[in-house]
C-alpha cells in the first residue's frame, strides 16, 4: 500500500501509482494535520494547519491488513 498526497491542485502522484498497479481505496481527510502541528512543518497550500487529505492506494490483487 501507499499514500498519495491530495492537495487543492489534485493528486499529482495518482497517474504514476495507477501505472504501477495501485488503485485508490479510501480518502483520509486531514491526514497530515496532527503530524504537521506536532512537528512544526507547514503545507505549501494550507500553511501551518494542513487540511490536505491522503488517498490510500493498494496494488491490484492485494488486500490491506484488517480489510
Amino acid at each position: 500500500y501507499t499514500f498519495a498526497w491530495h492537495t487543492p491542485d489534485g493528486i499529482a502522484a495518482l497517474p504514476t501509482l495507477e501505472r504501477a498497479g495501485f488503485r485508490p481505496v479510501e480518502e483520509l481527510p486531514d491526514f497530515y494535520l496532527e503530524d504537521g502541528l506536532r512537528n512544526g512543518y507547514a503545507c505549501p497550500w494550507c500553511g501551518r494547519e494542513c487540511r490536505c487529505s491522503a488517498l490510500l492506494c493498494v496494488r491490484q490483487g492485494k488486500v490491506p491488513v484488517g480489510a
